[in-house]
Formats: structure tokens, C-alpha cells, sequence
């Protein structure tokens, strides 16, 4: 069946990469499932990234993601995600359900480097998430 599609304004390749900055954003979406390259379970982020507003005014906005290994071994970059975000963290063992990051602001500080399979064209990569707050502990 033939569909009426309106492509005024759609870039070919994506939209543009924003600036390499820190920006607002808010996790939308958190799922842990096993890494296809290692099979170790990993948290995935999927953040929506304000970038301020284009010419026209309209809001710049951006789908990123991020990940992290929960190996037993790689556990610190984890735990400074949930200390950024402000989460308490208790003494031992605790059940974490990775749905209580859906909704949390976050700055993220937004890179650009060359996409992965045409290394002519730039794409933006999550280098981290950040609290809200300028607590002097962010660093890179």
C-alpha cells in the first residue's frame, strides 16, 4: 500500500553530530543483558541529550548511548554511575534494578570521533555521565 512520506529537512546519514560538550540529558531507557562481544552482563543507557536550540529555535536533541560491564572485575565504573547520579549505595550485597535510572537527569559530556564504519564521517560518543551538580568530582 502506498504511503504519503514527507523528507523535507531529513539529513542522509543521521543528523549532524553536536559539538563535543557536557550537556543536559535524562536516561530513558536501562537494560542489563549479556555483552555480544564478551557475553558478560552489561548495563546499556540510552540518554536523550539536549544541545540547545538550532537557528530556528527548535530544540537540538540527541539519542546517545552508553554501557558499562557488570564483571565482578570492572565493577568501579558502574559505581561511579550510580554515585554521580546520587544513588545510595549500602555496605555489601543489594538488589539493583537497573529500571530505577529510567527518568534520572544527568550532564553528559559528549564526544565526537570518526563512525565506526566510515572513518571519514563524525559521529558523537558518550565519554560519560555526570551528576547534575558541579561537585568538583566529575573529572574525565
Amino acid at each position: 500500500m502506498p504511503v504519503t512520506i514527507d523528507l523535507t529537512g531529513v539529513a542522509v546519514g543521521g543528523a549532524a553530530p553536536i559539538e563535543p560538550d557536557i550537556y543536559p540529558g535524562v536516561i530513558t531507557k536501562a537494560d542489563i543483558h549479556p555483552s555480544k562481544s564478551s557475553g558478560e552482563d552489561t548495563l546499556y543507557l540510552d540518554l536523550s541529550v539536549n544541545a540547545g536550540e538550532d537557528e530556528d529555535g527548535d530544540a537540538i536533541e540527541r539519542n546517545l548511548r552508553w554501557n558499562t560491564s557488570m564483571q565482578q572485575k570492572q565493577l568501579g565504573r558502574f559505581k561511579q554511575l550510580l554515585v554521580r547520579l546520587g544513588i545510595e549505595i549500602p555496605e555489601g550485597e543489594f538488589t539493583f534494578d537497573e529500571q530505577d535510572l529510567v527518568g534520572v537527569e544527568c550532564s553528559v559530556r559528549v564526544l565526537t570521533e570518526p563512525h565506526y564504519r566510515d572513518p571519514q564521517r563524525l559521529t558523537n560518543k558518550v565519554a560519560e555521565i555526570l551528576g547534575t551538580e558541579d561537585d568538583g568530582s566529575w573529572g574525565s
